[in-house]
This record gives structure tokens, sequence and C-alpha cells, in this order.
């Protein structure tokens, strides 16, 4: 699958591989997944998720992604609003 291919599911199906949702209190439809022209975003709640864990998540996210022809990362937001919650940090 190609980055070009990959859909709001896949990426969301590649997250849940990693972490159960609902133990963290988040319902896949809450979890905001932004497509940056090549990039993927996906924010979660940092307050969820302690640093160290944040850490980790991200780097297994984004071996999977890229395993799949995607790149993408994991951006831990300290105001979480659900869909609402807007980018917080990302990279270039």
């Amino acid at each position: 699958m190609y980055a070009a291919e990959l859909h709001r599911t896949d990426v969301l199906n590649l997250l849940g591989r990693l972490v159960n949702l609902r133990r963290h209190g988040l319902m896949a439809d809450d979890i905001p997944v932004q497509f940056l022209q090549d990039r993927i975003a996906v924010l979660l709640p940092a307050a969820e998720f302690p640093p160290a864990r944040q850490v980790r998540l991200n780097g297994q996210f984004q071996c999977l992604l890229t395993e799949r022809g995607g790149h993408g990362y994991l951006d831990f937001v300290d105001d979480w609003r659900g869909a609402e919650s807007l980018l917080d940090a990302g990279f270039h």
C-alpha cells in the first residue's frame, strides 16, 4: 500500500494495533487524522500517555506506517478537544 492509498481507517487500524483506544477513553471517530501533503498526523491527548509512552508509541507508529509506504507521526496535544483538536507540534 502506498501513501496515496492510505485512508483514515487504514491509519486508525495501524494505531489500533499499538494501543487499545477504549482503555484510554478514546473512540476512533474522535481522533483527528490530518493528511498534510505526503505526511499524516494523528492527534492524541497528551494526558492519557506518559512522555516515555508517547516516544515509544510514536516510533512504533512511524515504523508501521513506513512499512505501508506512508510517512507520519503522532502528535500528543495538551489541549485535547477530540475531533476538534488542533495540530500542536509537528515536524518538517
